[in-house]
């Protein structure tokens, strides 16, 4: 298969992973594989295991990031909406934070 074709069916295949209807694109990406493979003469058994195969590459691919996340959770910001209970709001400083004069 040329590196054209391969690079039109591959992006084709993973558009169809991001639309949100499937959990991680599984079935999604199985059913366009196969059925843009077979174009090719790929019989589907290949075509569906080289989906599984792919999509098991981006799963393990994926658990560095989801040690990181689980790891070091989500600090807020310093100027975030969640306040202390008693912790009292910073008043408006300036120019920019004023209301706007509308006439």
């Amino acid at each position: 298969m040329p590196f054209a074709d391969a690079a039109v069916l591959f992006t084709v295949a993973i558009g169809v992973v991001i639309v949100p209807i499937s959990i991680g694109g599984w079935g999604l990406r199985e059913l366009a594989v196969i059925s843009l493979l077979a174009g090719y003469g790929v019989a589907p058994e290949r075509a569906l295991l080289f989906s599984v195969c792919f999509g098991l590459a981006l799963a393990i691919g994926s658990l560095p990031g989801a040690l990181v996340w689980l790891l070091y959770p989500f600090a807020p910001a310093h100027g975030s909406a969640e306040r202390r209970e008693g912790e009292a709001v910073p008043a408006a400083t300036g120019p920019s934070d004023a209301a706007p004069d509308i006439a």
